[in-house]
């Protein structure tokens, strides 16, 4: 498909709209907008409204690219359900299997760790790119109170792949008999939602946006020690990266030795599960979106025409809003300063609630759009 028209067409309209007026209702949101203490009601007005009102109630790039997001939301959710199902099924069995294996410990090197940890830890043993940082230099994992750092289980031997399989196996085995048969159906669980559901979701969205796929081997995300505090900071973009086989990434790199930070499953789990709903939902819209919003229909690349540049000349806090908006649709976490402080948790589930993520309200804010 080719850009260039489409992008035409919406700087024309954005240009075309830039003088008409649109009443009481272009001085409420001017005021509300340019008022430094009311800045941050921006991150809790209604997309729709805001991508009218910037379209001047045309169909142009806001308003029909908040429709495609929203579709993609709407998928997103969908998805997230499905590959939710057989947890709830679990859970829902198992009554007291989650409350009670939060609280139980689970022995490896002579040290306690939380048992849902303890499976993080046996999964992701199963993984190559995993194998020589465990092996060298260990891993980290919190118990509530305090960091704790585990020594490599072959520190200072040069093994092979096929060797660090062998020792690998031996430490998994170790685990694996504390485990209980919940726990070990548990993970059977978690093994068939990373390798089918989200690897299959992962891969198809690869190829939309890449024509190819870097997924391969036993899929599970993993993470290192020195990076861990960046985990509730990344987007959704970053959790698909981990688990590509791909070089440039520091947490897959083959044969990487650096320490791992080990979570417990279900937090990971969860995470990934959200996180892949996102990127096969939102991944290729966004795309969509950063190519015609900074497309250049302008032969001096030193003036710029673009819808970006008309945007921000004709509305540059509405503009703004939608900056903020994309950003938090990928899990970005806001700068610090203003009111993120106090409102940084709603950082993506607020943003993907206004698309209609949520699916007792989606009808209704789709119905509302179509007004």
């Amino acid at each position: 498909m080719d850009a260039k028209p489409i992008a035409d067409g919406y700087i024309a309209t954005i240009k075309r709209n830039k003088g008409v007026k649109v009443g009481w209702f272009g001085k409420f949101f001017d005021k509300v907008f340019n008022n430094e203490k009311a800045s941050y009601l921006q991150t809790f007005a209604d997309p729709m409204t805001v991508a009218r009102y910037m379209d001047k109630y045309e169909s142009g790039f806001y308003s029909e690219m908040l429709a495609e997001l929203r579709a993609g939301g709407i998928k997103a959710s969908v998805l997230e359900m499905n590959i939710r199902q057989p947890l709830e099924e679990f859970l829902s069995k198992h009554k007291k299997y989650g409350s009670g294996v939060s609280k139980r410990t689970i022995t490896y090197k002579g040290v306690e760790m939380p048992a849902l940890d303890a499976f993080l830890l046996y999964m992701t043993m199963n993984r190559e790119q995993a194998l020589g940082g465990l092996a060298e230099a260990g891993f980290a994992f919190n118990n509530g109170k305090e960091t704790i750092r585990v020594n490599g289980f072959a520190k200072g031997e040069e093994l092979s792949l096929a060797e660090l399989r062998e020792r690998a196996k031996v430490e998994q085995d170790e685990l694996y008999k504390q485990f209980t048969e919940e726990d070990r159906e548990y993970i059977s669980i978690a093994e068939k939602i990373f390798n089918e559901d989200c690897r299959e979701a992962k891969m198809e969205t690869d190829i939309l946006r890449q024509g190819y796929s870097n997924v391969a081997g036993y899929y599970i995300p993993i993470h290192r020690a020195n990076s861990a505090k960046t985990i509730d900071s990344s987007s959704f973009f970053d959790e698909g990266n981990r688990v590509s086989d791909a070089s440039f990434n520091k947490d897959t790199v083959q044969g990487a030795k650096g320490e791992l930070y080990i979570e417990g499953l279900d937090e990971v789990l969860d995470r990934h599960i959200h996180g892949i709903s996102l990127y096969a939902g939102l991944a290729t819209v966004i795309d969509q979106y950063d190519i015609l919003y900074n497309l250049n229909m302008s032969e001096d690349a030193n003036k710029p025409i673009t819808v970006r540049t008309e945007s921000e000349n004709t509305w540059a806090k509405g503009n703004d809003y939608f900056k903020k908006l994309i950003s938090d649709l990928q899990g970005i976490s806001p700068t610090r300063g203003g009111g993120s402080k106090l409102f940084g948790f709603f950082r993506g589930h607020y943003a993907t609630y206004q698309l209609g993520l949520n699916p007792k309200v989606w009808f209704t804010q789709l119905s509302s759009f179509f007004a």
